[in-house]
């Protein structure tokens, strides 16, 4: 397998970790809104109420497969030299 081969096999693990951050950007400011609403007393608006149904039931985010992806790949690479495989 070619270094370029290695490094666009990367690709595709990277990409399901960029997801998933947005994933739990996207929950932290939900979880923010509802607390500025609760703060200024409106936790009886829809806009509470449909947060607190979508954050309901928390979920684990787990980024364990596409690192694990990542790790493997990265032993692959680890037979180049740096400044091989920056160039």
């Amino acid at each position: 397998m070619t270094k370029q081969e290695i490094i666009n096999k990367l690709v595709k693990p990277c990409l399901e970790i960029a997801e998933r951050e947005k994933a739990v950007m996207q929950r932290t400011k939900d979880m923010q809104r509802m607390a500025s609403l609760a703060r200024q007393g409106k936790k009886d608006t829809k806009e509470f109420y449909d947060l607190e149904i979508k954050n309901r039931f928390p979920s684990v985010i787990d980024f364990g497969d596409p690192v694990r992806e990542i790790s493997k790949i990265m032993k692959r690479l680890e037979k180049y030299s740096l400044a091989e495989f920056l160039n």
